[in-house]
């Protein structure tokens, strides 16, 4: 990660700091964070990272980095207000996401659209996680799905839930009769249609990262902690 620096705040000072400054001598996870059609996604992706930072913390990761490779630099000041237990970092030279996309070209994934999540060790990277190409090759129906259920609502009944062994097939297919229901619902005058984006746009997007029981399972393995 050489010659890789990032904009960040440092006693409410915008400043510049070396990836070497902030990532040798800890163990730190770096999450990058994109935006997707349901605008609100990924607010409730840097609040369930908030949340678990104090378990992170217990199996030994020192920080949690939030990284953004836009040119919208309006994150750092929205972390630190809303979410202060994570340190945003503005990769605002685009050496940062040219660094991924270099090392992990083998993933054939456009990194500016699909999240990732690495694990830092002493500036070298640990380990890699990032939602896989197979997880969009529904996308399009899915939406498309959404789109018939809205225009066609007499023609539709909710699915009967059973256990997938998909969890995203699971949220899936729960968004779809949450959706069903509140429109068939005659008492609700009002429906949010985000609810639904939400829940596809994390199935999809974030499914691997969100949460990252991968990760987890590596630091419990590596602190041989069993909860």
């Amino acid at each position: 990660m050489k010659d890789i620096s990032f904009k960040t705040y440092q006693n409410d000072i915008l400043t510049e700091s070396t990836a070497k400054t902030l990532f040798n001598n800890k163990k730190v996870l770096v999450c990058s964070i994109i935006q997707t059609m349901g605008k609100g996604v990924a607010n409730l992706y840097l609040q369930h990272l908030a949340d678990i930072r104090k378990k992170y913390n217990s199996l030994g990761i020192d920080e949690i980095y939030v990284v953004n490779s836009s040119d919208q630099i309006w994150l750092l000041p929205k972390v630190l207000a809303f979410f202060p237990e994570l340190i945003p970092l503005f990769d605002h030279e685009k050496k940062f996401i040219r660094y991924i996309e270099k090392e992990y070209s083998a993933y054939n994934i456009d990194f500016n659209y699909v999240p990732y999540q690495l694990l830092i060790t002493n500036g070298i990277v640990e380990k890699m996680y990032t939602t896989t190409s197979k997880n969009f090759v529904c996308y399009d129906l899915y939406r498309k799905l959404l789109s018939y259920v809205k225009n066609n609502l007499s023609k539709v009944a909710t699915v009967n839930l059973k256990k997938y062994k998909s969890l995203r097939q699971q949220i899936l297919v729960e968004g779809i009769n949450h959706y069903v229901s509140s429109l068939k619902d005659k008492d609700q005058k009002y429906y949010d249609y985000r609810d639904i984006e939400y829940a596809f746009d994390r199935a999809f997007f974030y499914y691997d990262v969100w949460p990252n029981t991968s990760l987890q399972e590596y630091l419990e393995k590596e602190n041989k902690i069993t909860f």
